[in-house]
């Protein structure tokens, strides 16, 4: 394997010069950047991280916590979150916490031997509370419980407020909510649009709660002609399931999901659904996340991006 000294031979530059260039410090004619990313490229050479973290509190690297790989808003998001890491020229690591609190400790001690230079958190978990030292955004959750973060989501309260109201437009007098057992920020707020809804209208409702996703297929939606999903995962399995059972969509009842995943335009019928706009998310909570690790000023801590409702064919047209 190449090392740092090679590149210095070939470029024929010292290797403190070699070190300016990959380190971007200190002055450095363009010519001989040229040079020596030339013979970086032509032995191969891979800088040692290790060794630019212990000679700079700057690593240029970020850490994003997800509760899991199994909802796809979390995977879109990832990628989301990764592509404008890489257009701002910053690393991701992407921490898969799975409800595992081992797995949750040892990232937190991963992250703090790197150096990392700051955290993303959209676990709902207590992290925070020990990254007090380090810049943080919490993104698609709230807590008050750490004054030092930033807070990053869209308007959950909106969102499920356009939803409900967008069933009973459509004539629906039985609504249920699905949601998982696993509670969080952006559910409860949800929730709570819902109820809000259904109290004013006096529109018969009910919570239907799930552990498993398998437990979808077998919950029992006869007496309700209307379903609120607290995300389009569930949303778009609750479907497939009722379709399977021989109920027409939206004929015999109508589904409203949450997030405007991609796939929620792909399935038949397409999803009704209440869009995110995972780009823009992405970059507030990275412009956030950047300016608090430069130590600019952020005149605002908490961020609020609008929820659109898209209609498609899971829920009637008013004209019909």
């Amino acid at each position: 394997m190449a090392t740092i000294i090679d590149v210095a031979k070939l470029a024929n530059v010292s290797v403190s010069t070699v070190s300016r260039c990959m380190n971007n410090s200190g002055y450095v004619s363009d010519e001989t950047v040229k040079k020596v990313k030339e013979a970086a490229e032509k032995l191969n050479y891979i800088p040692n991280i290790g060794m630019r973290l212990l000679k700079s509190n700057y690593s240029r690297i970020i850490a994003l916590f997800i509760p899991t790989l199994n909802n796809s808003f979390f995977v879109e998001l990832a990628t989301f979150i990764d592509r404008e890491c890489v257009e701002r020229d910053y690393k991701l690591i992407v921490c898969n916490i799975d409800g595992n609190i081992n797995k949750e400790a040892s990232y937190l001690d991963m992250i703090a031997r790197m150096k990392v230079d700051g955290v993303i958190i959209a676990t709902g978990t207590s992290i925070s509370l020990r990254l007090s030292n380090i810049p943080i955004v919490i993104l698609d959750r709230y807590s008050n419980s750490n004054e030092n973060a930033l807070f990053v989501n869209t308007d959950n309260l909106s969102g499920a407020i356009q939803a409900t109201k967008h069933l009973i437009e459509n004539g629906c007098k039985n609504i249920a909510f699905v949601q998982s057992i696993y509670q969080n920020y952006s559910q409860l707020t949800r929730l709570k649009g819902f109820n809000q809804v259904v109290k004013e209208h006096r529109i018969n409702s009910a919570i239907m709660v799930y552990d498993e996703k398998s437990e979808l297929e077998n919950m029992d939606f006869s007496n309700f002609d209307g379903i609120f999903a607290w995300n389009d995962d569930s949303a778009i399995q609750l479907m497939f399931s009722l379709l399977k059972k021989g109920y027409r969509i939206p004929e015999d009842i109508q589904i409203v999901g949450f997030d405007d995943l991609p796939l929620s335009s792909l399935v038949y019928p397409q999803l009704t659904t209440i869009h995110q706009d995972l780009n823009e998310l992405s970059k507030k909570t990275i412009g956030l996340l950047i300016d608090k690790i430069e130590n600019k000023v952020v005149e605002n801590n908490r961020v609020v991006l609008p929820a659109k409702l898209i209609v498609r064919n899971t829920t009637r047209r008013k004209d019909e």
